[in-house]
């Protein structure tokens, strides 16, 4: 085991290095940048004081280097939009708020996910499967950004039950937690429902109904548990992401988290913040495929992990 995680986390290093050079020519490539879009507009002796400042008047592969050589440091340097913060301050004060609306998203959509799937599973081709099976391919299909403009027009312009935006109390939680909830909850549902059938036919749930165990017990004890070790895969993945924040959602609903200043570092071109935030984002999803990838070894003896394919 000690070798496969030396060889995923040599290939998750990789990974970052391309991801970094990739985000980083590309930030520098869009026209424009971060002086070009102030409220007050600079000189152009202003412009060029500040690249000077900042470094951004060397050359790229210059400039590159000296960021790999600082985030090795966990130094991403000072973000533009807020001069008086490094990126890891901003970070540090805003993932805060996207992990905990985040989490929750996250905990309410795998287990409404997980309860929808074996929901339709034991009601198989009935017309709770297939009401189940439309509303989780309605949720899929529909982008998050769409369901979290539909629910404010609904709860907040129509109905006048919730506020439009903001982050004050727990009211103004529900619709973003909803919006980011909705899909992952209706892929789980999908995936849960298809495990969960084929864990159904298996010898040993024939051998616990031979035995006079009831439905509950056997759902609980039999199906759940196996249909869980396929789920693992699809399951965790889910987590960072939504820790880390649903832009379009955080941005529309105006929460102070770590997405919605990711499209505001896109927009100012803050290149220190976009790549400090792409760089942890990628570091999570590859640490949790990664964690993945040994509980699923440690919850099915029959997984070796010798044998997964890099």
């Amino acid at each position: 085991m000690l070798g496969y995680i030396a060889r995923r986390l040599f290939w998750i290093l990789t990974a970052l290095l391309v991801l970094s050079v990739f985000t980083f020519a590309l930030a520098h490539t869009v026209p424009g940048g971060p002086y070009s879009y102030g409220e007050i507009p600079l000189s152009e002796a202003q412009k060029a004081m500040f690249r000077k400042q900042y470094g951004l008047d060397r050359p790229l592969w210059e400039q590159y280097l000296t960021f790999l050589r600082n985030a090795v440091r966990l130094d991403f340097g000072v973000s533009y939009q807020s001069p008086r913060e490094t990126v890891v301050e901003v970070i540090s004060r805003t993932w805060p708020v996207s992990i905990k609306i985040g989490g929750i998203a996250a905990f309410l959509a795998i287990t409404l996910g997980l309860s929808l799937g074996l929901l339709a599973a034991y009601n198989q081709n009935t017309w709770i499967d297939y009401v189940v099976t439309f509303l989780t391919t309605l949720t899929i299909t529909t982008p998050s950004f769409i369901v979290a403009i539909g629910m404010i027009f609904l709860f907040a312009v129509r109905l006048h039950w919730l506020p439009t935006s903001g982050w004050a109390g727990p009211e103004t939680w529900i619709m973003p937690i909803l919006a980011m909830a909705l899909g992952a909850s209706g892929y789980v549902a999908r995936y849960t429902r298809a495990t969960a059938l084929d864990v159904m036919q298996a010898d040993y749930v024939r051998t616990a109904r031979a035995k006079g165990l009831t439905e509950p017990l056997i759902a609980t004890r039999h199906v759940l548990r196996n249909a869980l070790i396929p789920l693992l895969t699809i399951v965790l993945p889910i987590i960072p992401g939504m820790m880390t924040g649903t832009i379009f959602v955080e941005s529309l609903f105006r929460i102070p988290g770590l997405g919605s200043w990711f499209v505001s570092s896109s927009f100012k071109r803050d290149y220190p913040m976009i790549l400090g935030i792409t760089m942890l984002w990628a570091v999570l999803i590859s640490v949790t495929y990664l964690v993945t990838d040994i509980l699923y070894a440690v919850v099915d003896p029959r997984v070796r992990l010798e044998d997964v394919q890099e």
